[in-house]
């Protein structure tokens, strides 16, 4: 192993001869290639009748060059020069190496087991290492390192389940180093909008830039099975550059529940309607499990059920009960840290009342309302009024600070946003962020057309730039019949916008805010046309 010395010890290892005949053997020893990094003690050896002799073989690392591996084998021949024995042996003289240890940390400070991706800075090819028992130690050559882990942890309420982002942007390693990714260090990421939305979409995106320009980039749109955000602080970095940012889609409330004067955060679940725009009070009444057993004395016709998560009973299971006993509405809530998402009808199709999940905490004061027949508030909004589209970017490092973002309306550009149609069609759209550092991600949402909606959006610093396109559903939904795209889109705080969509009379264009042609590594030509506009 490195390091190395002129000094370092000649390995050496003792070949035994046996002779089980009844004559002696003189053997005839030699490698089988001449090397001066390794000696054998004799060139012939005498083996008594019935008994043993040995050869030593000597490797002396001093003679080869750091980074080296062979290896070769003693052939022993006998008077008649026939081959009777031969014997393998290798070396390998490490090159440069230092030990770099991995640690990996809970919340609460404890060793925990996970993947860390690593990867040498310019080099575009990331590596994953398994961490177990809280640490791990390779032996990498010197250089500038970057490591970082999206882990599970628990959030800051019982109930609550997190997607820790841990990162350590640069490491020098010239020695034996230790890298620590701790979640106990890391701090919570939230936003609030001056209007109430709930969570759409939400992503982190990093990117570590290498002084030649080349992008190491870990970008996760979370699952809204998770319901909070964490991030630990890095230090600067002193090559090349770091960039950590959150994004978020905020919109209006599919279903706003309201129980005894308080809000309840509730989640669409799949398989469910939500109405245009509806609202309704309804007496609330709760049935256990949600099983058919758990409705027998429960007057649920035409009312609110709300009922406690449990695997004894299947989504599906727990809706037929609920439309058998005549419910107008199911609230589930979830007995397991974090936000439930279930399916409650086959893919494609819908149930004929709201089903939403609620969360552990939130749906005990749902549970307590529901058992005392108290009235809960439910209001229905299927295509939102509002959105928000909000990046909140750090560069250089994530602050050792509050990571919550709350801008006020005049630091926001307000877009209004009109969408044409001579009917009621279903589309979909979605406006993207494009970073400096590569591509925009992110998901289409539902749109329905005509329709007007107030967009807030936050500008986006240096070259980075917001991206939009929106696009007329088929008969069948299935497909795109008609689709538009927008140029780049800057802004800035405190203006207001209007855009319009497929508004009439279309001509011929060609855009400019996408990508153009090029050629692909099967040799053959891209292009992305858009021949028509609207006015």
């Amino acid at each position: 192993d490195w390091p190395h010395s002129p000094s370092d010890q000649v390995a050496e290892r003792t070949i035994t001869y046996r002779n089980t005949g009844d004559t002696d053997v003189t053997l005839t020893l030699a490698t089988d290639t001449d090397e001066a990094a390794y000696t054998l003690s004799t060139d012939t050896l005498t083996v008594p009748a019935g008994g043993t002799a040995e050869a030593v073989l000597s490797l002396d690392p001093a003679q080869v060059a750091n980074d080296t591996t062979f290896s070769g084998q003693v052939v022993a021949t006998d008077a008649a020069g026939t081959t009777v024995a031969h014997t393998g042996f290798a070396l390998t003289k490490e090159k440069e190496l230092h030990d770099l240890t991995v640690k990996l940390r809970d919340r609460s400070g404890k060793p925990m087991d996970g993947l860390v991706v690593l990867a040498e800075l310019g080099d575009p090819e990331l590596g994953l290492v398994q961490v177990s028992g809280g640490e791990t130690t390779l032996r990498l050559p010197p250089g500038n390192y970057t490591a970082w882990a999206s882990v599970d942890i628990d959030g800051d309420r019982p109930d609550s389940r997190a997607v820790a982002f841990l990162a350590a942007p640069e490491t020098i390693l010239t020695g034996s180093t230790t890298v620590t990714l701790d979640a106990s260090r890391a701090r919570k990421i939230d936003v609030r909008t001056p209007k109430e939305t709930e969570t759409r979409q939400l992503r982190y995106d990093m990117a570590r830039t290498a002084p030649d320009g080349t992008v190491q980039r870990d970008a996760y749109q979370i699952p809204l099975t998770y319901d909070q955000l964490w991030a630990s602080p890095t230090e600067k970095v002193t090559q090349g550059s770091f960039s950590f940012l959150t994004r978020w889609r905020q919109g209006e409330k599919l279903i706003d529940v309201e129980a005894d004067g308080r809000d309840v955060p509730v989640f669409v679940q799949g398989g469910s309607p939500v109405a245009e725009d509806r609202g309704q009070k309804l007496n609330a009444v709760y049935a256990g499990k949600g099983a058919p057993a758990d409705y027998r004395g429960v007057d649920a016709r035409g009312k609110a059920v709300v009922v406690t998560r449990s695997a004894d009973v299947a989504p599906a299971e727990r809706l037929a009960a609920a439309l058998a006993a005549g419910a107008e509405a199911l609230f589930v809530v979830n007995d397991e840290r974090g936000v439930a998402m279930e399916s409650y009808t086959p893919w494609g199709e819908q149930t004929t009342i709201p089903v939403a999940s609620v969360q552990k905490s939130a749906g005990e004061s749902l549970i307590r309302a529901a058992q005392r027949g108290k009235k809960v508030r439910v209001d229905q909004k299927k295509f939102a009024d509002y959105v928000y589209d909000l990046v909140d970017r750090h560069d250089g490092t994530i602050p050792d600070r509050s990571l919550s973002f709350a801008p006020s309306t005049r630091q926001l550009a307000k877009v209004e946003n009109t969408f044409y149609g001579h009917r009621k069609t279903l589309g979909g759209g979605y406006r993207y962020d494009i970073p400096d550092y590569g591509p925009g991600l992110g998901f289409e949402e539902y749109e329905q057309f005509p329709d007007v909606r107030t967009e807030w959006v936050n500008p986006l610093p240096g070259d980075s730039f917001w991206y939009e396109n929106h696009a007329v559903l088929g008969a069948d939904q299935s497909g795109t019949a008609h689709e538009m795209r927008s140029a780049q889109l800057d802004y800035r705080a405190g203006k207001d916008y209007r855009a319009e969509w497929f508004a009439p009379v279309t001509r011929p264009r060609l855009g400019t805010g996408y990508w153009g042609p090029f050629r692909t590594v099967s040799n053959d030509f891209q292009f992305n046309i858009t021949p028509w506009t609207d006015a």
